[in-house]
């Protein structure tokens, strides 16, 4: 694709023919090692798109995710040696092969998810997302005190 950019004009086209094949994929060998963190111009901001590495902002909310599932894990452990049932089917599945592998299974969900939603921290209602989780997570902590204080 060439495209000529003219820094007179400022409309945004390159000089040259453009050197990349296809867009930065969903898992490439930058993922973990990469340098680019945010877009570079203010058009790229506008489009849905993956960055090489985190921004702090998303180790943050990453970082509250998954400390509100291991509130949930700690009080679900706890109620469900009191007699109640796990609603998640897979986490109830993993409660036959003991609590280890009950904890191991719902780290391994949540890590799964946080790191899509990680990999995904430029699409556009990704913040709305981990604000409905972290919502979620809240309640569902607070549903635990509730049946805690019963």
């Amino acid at each position: 694709m060439q495209q000529k950019y003219d820094e007179r004009r400022g409309d945004g086209f390159r000089a040259g023919v453009d050197r990349r094949k296809r867009p930065t994929p969903f898992l490439s060998r930058y993922t973990f090692v990469g340098r680019r963190r945010k877009h570079r111009r203010a058009a790229d901001g506008l489009e849905n798109y993956y960055a090489d590495r985190l921004q702090s902002r998303s180790w943050l909310f990453l970082w509250i995710i998954v400390g509100l599932s291991t509130i949930d894990s700690i009080f679900s452990i706890y109620h469900l040696s009191r007699g109640y049932v796990e609603a998640n089917p897979l986490l109830r599945l993993s409660l036959f092969f003991g609590t280890k592998s009950f904890i191991l299974m719902k780290y391994l969900l949540t890590l799964a998810g946080v790191f899509i939603i990680c990999l995904h921290q430029y699409f556009r209602y990704i913040y709305i997302i981990i604000a409905v989780i972290i919502a979620f997570y809240i309640f569902l902590d607070g549903y635990h005190l509730v049946l805690l204080c019963r």
